[in-house]
């Protein structure tokens, strides 16, 4: 019997199981190292997180009265620079592929604050006011543009600011000095506006770089009696008041 044959056969047979094995081995290896898309664009989702940015605080319009004389001063400066840090939350909806509508809420703690002053009737005589911002909030809407990971919004809606106002006036005439004093924290209400840029790194952490301005109802009148005597009381008024924001910030979505 010629076994020659039957040879060649069998190890044609082994050597072609063989390549197979080994082409089966190599496609599940280049199956396994085939690169994951790292984002899967779903913006869709609760998200929570933090920002910082710095803040500028717009407020021509403070008046400082007294009645007794009928003297009305003016107390004026340009505005000031601080900071604001704070938190976020929120919930977006992915209506389409490039549509995005989102409900947002934040509070800024800021360090905005003035104090100014301005001679009076009477050698020695002054008035000085001050208002110290401590925290902004929001409640806004959000339409966005949505860009593969890349997210381009607007936001606008009600706000919320807390300001700390003091005013004091010094009153000399001859050889009597005469005071008066008001003070007190006031929250007022108002609206919020602007845009931004989101960008989602991973399907769960987005960074974000954002303009806000802020209008608030801030037309406050404070009166405060002076002493000693008996006189009418003198009022502090402070009006047109604007904040505006840019901060970076950075939310986790669940």
């Amino acid at each position: 019997m010629d076994f020659t044959g039957v040879t060649v056969q069998r190890m044609m047979s082994l050597a072609a199981l063989a390549l197979g094995v080994g082409l089966n081995q190599i496609a599940a290896a280049a199956v396994t190292a085939a690169p994951v898309a790292a984002i899967t664009n779903n913006w869709s989702g609760v998200y929570v997180g933090a920002h910082v940015g710095g803040a500028w605080q717009s407020a021509p319009d403070w008046t400082y009265f007294n009645p007794n004389n009928g003297a009305t001063f003016s107390l004026t400066q340009s505005g000031n620079l601080g900071a604001a840090g704070g938190l976020q939350g929120g919930y977006n909806w992915q209506l389409a592929p490039s549509w995005l509508f989102g409900i947002e809420g934040d509070i800024s703690w800021t360090s905005l604050g003035q104090t100014r002053a301005v001679p009076t009737i009477g050698p020695g005589s002054f008035a000085t006011m001050s208002a110290t911002n401590r925290w902004l909030a929001s409640v806004r809407g959000r339409v966005g543009f949505i860009a593969n990971t890349l997210l381009f919004y607007v936001t606008g809606g009600v706000a919320w600011a807390n300001t700390e106002y003091n005013g004091h006036m010094t009153r000399i005439i001859d050889a009597s000095t005469f005071v008066a004093d008001a003070a007190s924290g006031i929250t007022k209400a108002g609206w919020a506006l602007g845009c931004g840029a989101e960008w989602m790194v991973d399907p769960h952490i987005m960074l974000r770089l954002e303009y806000l301005y802020y209008h608030l109802d801030n037309n406050v009148a404070l009166t405060g009696p002076i002493s000693p005597g008996s006189f009418l009381p003198v009022t502090f008024i402070w009006s047109s008041y604007s904040v505006q924001v840019v901060r970076a910030g950075l939310s986790y979505k669940f």
